[in-house]
C-alpha cells in the first residue's frame, strides 16, 4: 500500500483542473482530452501530483509546461474596407477602385498571406508597407464599349503547407464617356436629285451611328451652313464648288467654280439654282446646272461642261 502511487492533476487554485488535458492515474499517463487551438492559447502549465496510500499518505508534484505549436489551420479572411464598383472609362490608370484587408488567425509563415487578382483584367493589387492591406487600382484604360462590367476575383493565399486560400468577388461597372465621334454609314453620299422638286420634297436619307452608350449615342442632324464651301461632286476629270455671297441688292447669289485638267471655269449667276447633277449617259465631262427658281425680269444660266469646253445658256 505504501509503495502503491496516484497521480493527480491539480490546478493552481485548490481543486481538479480544468485544463484540456487527462492524467491516468496509476500510470500517470497525460493525454489530450479537449481540442487544443494555438490561436487561443500557445501554452499550459499542468500541475501533476503523486502521493502514495499508505496510513500517513505522503505527496510530491512537479509542474508539466506544455507548448502548442501552430499548424495552417485558418483560412485567409478578405474584408472589403473601401469599394467605388461605377469607374468612367477614362480612368487614369492607377485609380483606386476599392481597398482590402487580410488577416490570417496563424503565426509565422501560415499567417503570411499574398493576394492576387486574374491578370488578364486591366486591373491590379498594390500591398500595404505592412502586408496587411491592398489597394485594387486599375493598370490599364478602360473602354466601356469593350468590356461595360468586371466581375474581379480576388485570391488571397497563405504561405502555409499545405497552403490554405480564399476567394471574393467584386463587380465594378464602367461608367460611359462621351469619347466616340458618331459616324456616317456611307462617306461620301452619292445621289441625283431631279430639278423642279416642291419645298419639303424628301431626296434623300443619311444615317449615322455611335458606339458610345445611352444620351452620349443620341445623334442628331443638321447642315454645315458656317461652311465656307461644300464639294457638290469631284471626280479624276473635274471638279464642282460653289460659293453663297450675298447681291447688290441683298439677295444671294451663287459663284460657281469647275476646273477640267489644268483649266478653271467660273459662272456668277443671281439667285441660280444649284441643283446641279452629272446626266447619266451624256459623255464624259458633262455637267448641267438647271435654273429651277426663274422669275420675271431674271435670268438663269445653264452651263455646259463638255470635254474641257464650256457653252453657257440663258
Amino acid at each position: 500500500m505504501n509503495g502503491e502511487i496516484e497521480y493527480s492533476i491539480r490546478s493552481k487554485l485548490r481543486g481538479l483542473s480544468a485544463e484540456p488535458f487527462d492524467l491516468n492515474s496509476r500510470t500517470g499517463k497525460l493525454t489530450v482530452k479537449g481540442g487544443l487551438d494555438f490561436e487561443e492559447k500557445q501554452i499550459y502549465e499542468i500541475k501533476v501530483l503523486a502521493a502514495d496510500k499508505g496510513a500517513v499518505s505522503l505527496s510530491t508534484h512537479c509542474n508539466v509546461v506544455v507548448r502548442v505549436e501552430d499548424v495552417n489551420d485558418n483560412q485567409p479572411e478578405i474584408d472589403i474596407t473601401s469599394l467605388s464598383s461605377r469607374i468612367p472609362e477614362d480612368a487614369a490608370p492607377g485609380t483606386v477602385v476599392a481597398l482590402v484587408g487580410v488577416t490570417d488567425l496563424d503565426s509565422g509563415v501560415n499567417g503570411q498571406v499574398v493576394c492576387s487578382v486574374p491578370g488578364h483584367l486591366p486591373f491590379d493589387l498594390k500591398p500595404s508597407p505592412d502586408g496587411q492591406s491592398y489597394s485594387l487600382v486599375t493598370k490599364d484604360n478602360l473602354d466601356k464599349e469593350t468590356t461595360h462590367m468586371y466581375n474581379i476575383t480576388i485570391t488571397a493565399k497563405d504561405l502555409g503547407t499545405p497552403p490554405l486560400s480564399s476567394m471574393k468577388v467584386i463587380q465594378v461597372d464602367v461608367l460611359d464617356v462621351n469619347d466616340n465621334s458618331p459616324s456616317f454609314t456611307e462617306s461620301p453620299y452619292n445621289f441625283y436629285v431631279f430639278e423642279n422638286n416642291k419645298p419639303g420634297t424628301s431626296i434623300f436619307s443619311v444615317s449615322a451611328a455611335d458606339v458610345d452608350g445611352d444620351e452620349n449615342a443620341a445623334v442628331t442632324y443638321s447642315l454645315d451652313r458656317k461652311s465656307p464651301g461644300s464639294t457638290c461632286s469631284k471626280t479624276t476629270d473635274y471638279t464642282s464648288k460653289y460659293l453663297q455671297d450675298t447681291n447688290y441688292d441683298g439677295t444671294l447669289c451663287h459663284s460657281i467654280q469647275y476646273r477640267s485638267g489644268d483649266k478653271r471655269y467660273m459662272l456668277v449667276g443671281p439667285r441660280m439654282s444649284i441643283g446641279s447633277t452629272i446626266v447619266p449617259g451624256s459623255h464624259a465631262n458633262t455637267l448641267v446646272l438647271p435654273d429651277r427658281r426663274q422669275t420675271s425680269g431674271e435670268k438663269g444660266f445653264i452651263l455646259l461642261l463638255h470635254n474641257g469646253r464650256t457653252r453657257t445658256k440663258t
